[in-house]
């Protein structure tokens, strides 16, 4: 009688605690989910600023060799991974002496893959990137400084 007792008692233990794995789950499955998303936000996040970035130093090089503005454009406007049609504005800024300094400046707005931390970043979150170089030949392209692309991108 006490070993039928032992059992029956072991198997309403374990039957009690057979939804308590599922609760448990039920709590921590949320949390992890919006980690794995955040993750994957900010990832999307950095190769957008890195290509924001490509693209200013792409057309520094192009700016800083005497360029037409619509080759300098064509190279920002690509689509990499920041769409074109993302770019805000293309800001050149240069002296157009040899030896001077030239810079580039490219604006886009950020695309959200999940969409769930426009809460935090704002819908019109935006990414900006200025880099700056020598200019290595005399511009004649170009008769005014700073000088804005615009439209930025067809």
């Amino acid at each position: 009688m006490g070993r039928f007792r032992k059992t029956l008692r072991k198997r309403l233990a374990v039957r009690g605690e057979r939804g308590a794995n599922l609760v448990e789950f039920a709590l921590i499955a949320p949390l992890l989910v919006l980690l794995l998303l955040g993750v994957i936000e900010f990832g999307w996040g950095l190769a957008q600023q890195i290509d924001v970035r490509h693209k200013a130093r792409e057309g520094l090089r192009i700016l800083i060799v005497d360029a037409p503005e619509s080759e300098i454009q064509a190279r920002i406007c690509n689509d990499d991974i920041v769409d074109g049609s993302n770019v805000d504005s293309i800001e050149l800024s240069s002296g157009f002496t040899v030896g001077s300094a030239a810079t580039v400046t490219v604006e886009a707005n950020v695309e959200q893959i999940t969409g769930l931390f426009g809460l935090f970043w704002g819908p019109s979150a935006r990414i900006s990137s200025t880099v700056e170089g020598r200019v290595e030949q005399e511009t004649t392209s170009f008769a005014s400084s700073p000088h804005n692309i615009s439209p930025p991108c067809p």
